[in-house]
């Protein structure tokens, strides 16, 4: 591999507890989708929930002209993924980080309790 001089390569790997505290709660180097474009503004031809049965994205993908391979199961839905990372978090973390997305958490329907 060919290192470009001058750049350093930061090699710790954070946990997530600790990227969440650095990046969005001190440092607020993430921001809501609502700060980051106008999604309200935007008309939009197809929106899907990730969350949703991973069968169900291959129906967007003919609507758009795509035709998806069959998914691979998954060991973990997306859900309880989130639900691992999260209970990872002190309800002061939790409640910090639903004050910085709540325009979020009421666009996309996001429910604080699940988070807890």
């Amino acid at each position: 591999k060919k290192r470009i001089p001058g750049k350093k390569r930061n090699k710790k790997k954070y946990k997530f507890q600790e990227y969440l505290e650095k990046s969005v709660i001190a440092n607020k180097t993430v921001i809501p989708i609502t700060q980051e474009c106008d999604v309200c503004n935007i008309n939009y031809d197809i929106v899907y929930d990730l969350d949703k049965r991973l069968e169900d994205l291959s129906l967007v993908g003919r609507t758009v002209g795509l035709d998806f391979d069959k998914p691979r199961s998954i060991k973990k839905t997306p859900k309880q993924r989130r639900r691992s990372f999260y209970s990872q978090l002190s309800m002061d973390q939790l409640e910090k980080i639903a004050d910085i997305f709540k325009t979020d958490f009421v666009l996309f329907g996001y429910k604080f309790e699940f988070y807890k």
